[in-house]
């Protein structure tokens, strides 16, 4: 199995890219213009990250693993005309193609997506977790432009589901791993806009929390333990893991147990969620029948289907 991750924005990832680049299919990164609106920086902080970049694709080019420019946040602005913004999406993807080799693209609107694809053909353009594809139905408003596809994070606990999309796609399937909360949870849309801003574990009560601690029995969560890893071998192509909020010590943790297959630590630390976050003083213990807590439930699922 094979995984894709994200630049943190720290010199130290490119060291990453050596140790485990026979464990990496390619490698995602913010431009400035979209990460100094994610992380709500600009001037001398965005030209500090725009030099950092350079640096870690200029390095990263030549390392082995594939590198796809992210167009997929959620809280971007653009008060633009379509063509016109497009045009601009062009532009940025013609530079990185030329000065980095980049040839691939996350997106999270169809409309960006087939724009793109008419544009750049050559370029690989990717359905991002955040587009929500979940379904069959889903996949029939993509395929006309994608060649990967990240399945929105819910369908992670139903291999059958999975099944079912990847025999009708000739394309990539791809599954995020180490991103999620309960499984359905009525929170989402607040969870993605915290974590579009950088939201960590100071995030204040939410509700998902306040249901699981009502209900120990809720539907377990989406998020792939690393020892779980091999049951989706046969569905999915590539391992999405969630890197860009940690910082590289974590990074080389997460990429660790994910490609070991073996973590003995608390699974909420390689998460990027505010739902789990927002668990973590939750009673933890062993999990069994008799001492099983909320947390270990919300941790603990495995896929139906196996």
């Amino acid at each position: 199995m094979k995984f894709a991750i994200t630049f943190n924005g720290e010199r130290e990832m490119g060291d990453l890219l050596g140790a485990y680049a026979s464990d990496l299919a390619d490698v995602a990164f913010y431009p400035p213009s979209v990460r100094s609106v994610l992380q709500q920086e600009g001037g001398a902080a965005e030209q500090a990250y725009a030099v950092r970049l350079h640096e870690f694709l200029g390095a990263a080019k030549n390392a082995g693993p594939a590198l796809m420019a992210a167009f997929d946040a959620l809280c971007v602005e653009d008060d633009r005309p379509t063509a016109e913004r497009v045009a601009g999406l062009r532009d940025e993807l013609v530079f990185y193609g030329r000065a980095y080799g980049v040839r691939m693209v996350r997106v999270s609107s169809p409309l960006d997506g087939r724009a793109i694809k008419a544009m750049l053909p050559d370029v690989r353009v990717c359905c991002s977790a955040n587009m929500l594809v979940s379904s069959v139905q889903h996949l029939e408003q993509v395929r006309d432009f994608a060649d990967l596809i990240v399945l929105d994070r819910d369908i992670n606990p139903d291999l059958n589901a999975i099944r079912e999309i990847r025999k009708r796609f000739d394309g990539e399937i791809r599954l995020l791993a180490n991103e999620g909360c309960v499984y359905r949870c009525l929170n989402r849309i607040q969870h993605l806009n915290r974590q579009s801003h950088g939201g960590g574990a100071a995030v204040g009560p939410l509700p998902c929390r306040a249901a699981i601690e009502r209900d120990p029995t809720l539907e377990r969560s989406p998020i792939i333990r690393p020892e779980s890893v091999g049951r989706y071998a046969d569905v999915a192509d590539v391992l999405q893991l969630e890197t860009g909020p940690f910082a590289t010590r974590v990074v080389a943790t997460i990429l660790e147990a994910y490609a070991t297959g073996v973590y003995q630590g608390r699974i909420c630390d390689i998460v990027a969620s505010p739902g789990v976050h927002a668990c973590m003083d939750l009673p933890r213990g062993a999990p069994s029948a008799e001492t099983a807590t909320p947390y270990d439930d919300l941790m603990s699922g495995k896929p139906s289907g196996a």
